[in-house]
């Protein structure tokens, strides 16, 4: 068998499961968005190209070191939903593990996200919460559920929508599929 070299992307702890199974198979996970590295204490422990989220006093920064050895940070918290990115070593991007949305590695928007960023940026993360709670609300009042371990849960559905760029699909047939009929 090959070893792969993959990412897993915004999956949260099932991603940070699957990596887990996959390294356990002899393949090479490059990053796993969500995943914490407890190594990275401080942003001089960064390697040029790499990024991570390093914590300052109550502060979570995101902090890429560029391949000349220079720092960027900026907050780790994503602008719509408050979560902290985590940084894509494949992409070189920093990725929100709550709703999708990629950040280039100096922390600006990347063009496929950047009508939703402004679409959203002026509604506050609090706001945004309580239309998530209003969502999953309507969702079991209409039946639109599954049980887990015993208890009945809405289906999971991000009030902020996820962005797939056709332009950064390495699949071309996932391409197609966003082209107009």
């Amino acid at each position: 068998m090959t070893p792969l070299r993959v990412g897993v992307i915004g999956a949260g702890r099932v991603g940070a499961v699957l990596a887990a199974v996959l390294r356990s198979r002899g393949h090479e996970i490059v990053s796993v968005a969500g995943e914490s590295d407890a190594s990275l204490r401080r942003a001089a422990d960064l390697l040029p190209g790499k990024g991570g989220v390093v914590r300052r006093g109550l502060a979570k920064l995101a902090v890429y070191r560029d391949e000349h050895g220079v720092c960027h940070e900026h907050s780790a918290m994503c602008p719509h939903l408050g979560c902290v990115v985590a940084w894509n070593d494949v992409e070189r991007t920093w990725d929100c593990p709550c709703h999708g949305s990629r950040f280039h590695a100096d922390g600006t928007v990347r063009s496929a996200y950047r009508a939703l960023h402004d679409a959203i940026a002026p509604t506050a993360a609090a706001d945004l919460a309580v239309r998530s709670e209003a969502l999953d609300r309507a969702f079991v009042d209409q039946g639109i559920t599954f049980s887990l371990s015993g208890k009945e849960r809405p289906f999971p559905l991000d009030i902020v929508p996820r962005v797939i760029s056709a332009a950064a699909s390495p699949d071309a047939r996932l391409s197609k599929s966003f082209a107009p009929l």
